[in-house]
């Protein structure tokens, strides 16, 4: 009862009270085995760990054994050591193919969804299509799900220009999450999120993950909710709408900070990187480093990468290139080993690029260039595009290039980025000949609030930054993720639920909000999340 309440906590205590009274050996280990995985369901891998190794202990072979291990391959692979993970899940699906097919393709598919986590791409594809193999024999709806496995990690291996009809068949698996969705589909929803943020569809992202944390919320899966909160606040990263980012990260990061043994999260990144670019150095760093150091622990890649990616920038906000390159070139070279081809799952390719040529280090930032612009032909990516323009701007010192690149990333509707590199203009050629594209660049700043390059853009049009702060300087961590909440439309009451508050806390925090932002309706809430602030920067200017 409990697990069909979505309490699977308590479902696990059940589980294992149960198991410590049976006296069959099959019934201790099955009791035990489902206390471990609703464990892992309520994300709490430090109990389900230990309940799941003493369940296949019991059990020599079969269907039953494999269901245990699938979900403790899961949990170390996480929690403890992804490659060990990987092996975990490999090696007991090839025991139980012919027994349990379907079993055993899900178990390839996710074995090779952690490979690519782990930082191996390639492996990641040979996995999953080793379990659509297995599914052949399997059910349709086994098939379909190791099929939405292969499109997804083919995409970040970078196979996205072969991938039209697959793709579509994501779309058509997204649009069935709602009320009643399996857990299944629900997991496969996350992975839909993160391809949708990588192809820049920023809209649909953000309306599947919205679907994706109501059902896990309805059905207790709370570590698929907190890691989509976590996908949603990079897109709103992405998109300039940095109150958004930083309260769906902090909804991540306190959920893990809230555990026994908390370790950094891809939120964390996204945090960090906010930080970095509003100026926020030492906060960046450390969860930037909580990110680097859970990755390198626990042998996953791209963790290590998202974090790496943040500490970079905020080495180039400070002024320190040399240290951003030594971040920043340890992301290419993940990339590189792991043949993680495609460039939209981490912006990191116009940090290095700025960082090389900062550094003088002009032969590494062309090999850069070149490399990149093999991946937007291979790949067809809008952002890699834009990028190599940058790049092509800033070592030819041609502004027009550079006036290119911001142009592709308005398109984008990647604000920041776009406005980078409308004032890298400023670094190549004289000022007084493009101060429109340079006034263009400081009002945006100003806008989200990055103040590093806020600073560095006023000394270049010969301007003081302006006095006036912005919202993500005004407002206190609970006071973000209330304005975030308000401003998606949802009722006092609504947000109080999907914050684990009160309605009189929500409240509380709103008439606050109102005061701290001179703001008097939703509506007026709602344009400054956005990004479109209430600051004169065009009075800055003139004066």
């Amino acid at each position: 009862r409990a697990a069909g309440q979505g309490a699977h906590e308590v479902a696990a205590i059940a589980w294992e009270r149960a198991a410590r009274h049976s006296m069959s050996p099959i019934e201790v280990a099955r009791r035990l085995g489902e206390a471990g995985s609703s464990y892992w369901k309520a994300h709490r891998p430090e109990h389900g760990i230990p309940l799941s190794q003493e369940a296949v202990a019991m059990i020599d072979h079969g269907p039953a054994r494999a269901m245990i291990v699938f979900g403790l391959g899961d949990m170390v692979a996480f929690w403890t050591d992804t490659r060990a993970g990987v092996q975990m899940l490999v090696e007991e699906a090839h025991t139980v193919q012919r027994e349990s097919p379907a079993l055993a393709a899900s178990m390839m598919c996710q074995a090779g969804n952690f490979a690519a986590l782990g930082g191996d791409a390639r492996r990641g594809v040979e996995y999953s299509r080793l379990g659509e193999n297995f599914a052949e024999r399997a059910d349709p709806i086994t098939q379909i799900g190791c099929r939405a496995f292969t499109t997804h990690l083919r995409l970040v291996h970078g196979d996205a220009l072969d991938l039209r009809t697959e793709l579509d068949e994501l779309d058509v698996l997204g649009a069935l999450i709602g009320p009643n969705a399996s857990a299944d589909l629900v997991q496969l929803g996350q992975l839909i999120v993160f391809d949708l943020m990588t192809l820049g569809r920023w809209d649909a992202a953000d309306d599947l993950a919205t679907r994706v944390i109501t059902q896990a919320r309805a059905t207790g899966l709370s570590g698929i909710e907190s890691f989509v909160h976590g996908l949603r606040g990079e897109v709103a990263w992405r998109r300039g709408r940095w109150i958004e980012a930083r309260a769906e990260a902090l909804f991540e990061v306190q959920f893990n900070e809230g555990r026994e043994d908390p370790g950094g999260a891809f939120a964390h990144a996204t945090l960090a990187r906010v930080e970095a670019a509003m100026g926020l150095i030492d906060d960046s760093t450390k969860n930037a480093g909580l990110v680097v150091d859970r990755g390198a622990r626990l042998g996953m890649g791209v963790l290590e990468a998202w974090g790496l990616q943040a500490r970079g920038l905020a080495a180039l906000a400070r002024g320190d290139a040399s240290s951003a390159v030594i971040d920043l070139e340890r992301i290419w070279e993940i990339c590189q080993q792991g043949e993680i081809g495609e460039p939209g799952p981490l912006w990191w390719h116009g940090d290095l690029i700025e960082a090389f040529w900062r550094a003088d280090r002009m032969m590494d930032a062309r090999r850069f260039v070149e490399y990149l612009r093999n991946r937007s032909v291979a790949t067809g990516s809008s952002w890699a595009a834009a990028i190599v323009l940058r790049g092509d701007g800033l070592l030819d010192r041609n502004p027009a290039r550079l006036l290119e690149s911001a142009e592709c990333l308005d398109a984008l509707n990647a604000p920041f980025e776009a406005a980078r590199s409308r004032a890298l203009i400023g670094e190549v050629a004289a000022p007084r000949m493009f101060e429109h594209a340079l006034f263009g660049a400081f009002d945006a700043f100003v806008a989200l609030g990055a103040h590093p390059w806020i600073e560095r853009t006023a000394v270049i049009i010969g301007r003081q930054p302006p006095t006036v702060q912005s919202p993500l300087d005004l407002l206190t961590k609970a006071e973000l993720r209330v304005a975030a909440a308000v401003s998606r439309g949802l009722s006092n009451r609504d947000a109080a639920d999907n914050l684990f508050l009160s309605p009189k806390t929500v409240d509380s925090h709103l008439q606050r909000i109102y005061r701290k932002l001179d703001v008097s309706t939703r509506t007026e809430l709602a344009i400054l999340v956005s990004g479109t602030f209430r600051i004169d920067a065009a009075t800055d200017r003139a004066g």
